[in-house]
């Protein structure tokens, strides 16, 4: 029998913005709170719960519009500021 051996993740996770906010609204009750969660946004929510608990900060795509980015930057102190946006870099070629 084999065993398994558990390693620890220090690095950094990418997340998609949308569901960054998604499950953020789902967690405060910004919206009307619903009677059922769907199946699809309780793995978003436990995506972005793991990725919290287990990676050393978690990155978004920083090409996204402006109002989703203020979202986050807005909603970042939740996250215990482990949210930072990506940049595009740009180079002569």
């Amino acid at each position: 029998m084999q065993t398994m051996t558990l390693q620890n993740y220090s690095g950094a996770s990418l997340l998609n913005a949308r569901q960054l906010n998604l499950s953020m609204t789902l967690m405060l009750g910004e919206q009307a709170r619903p009677k059922q969660i769907a199946k699809q946004q309780f793995m978003q929510l436990l995506n972005v719960l793991e990725a919290l608990a287990m990676s050393s900060q978690v990155l978004f795509d920083g090409s996204i519009q402006q109002d989703d980015k203020q979202q986050l930057k807005d909603h970042n102190h939740l996250y215990h500021s482990f949210l930072d946006e990506t940049n595009l870099v740009v180079t002569d070629q």
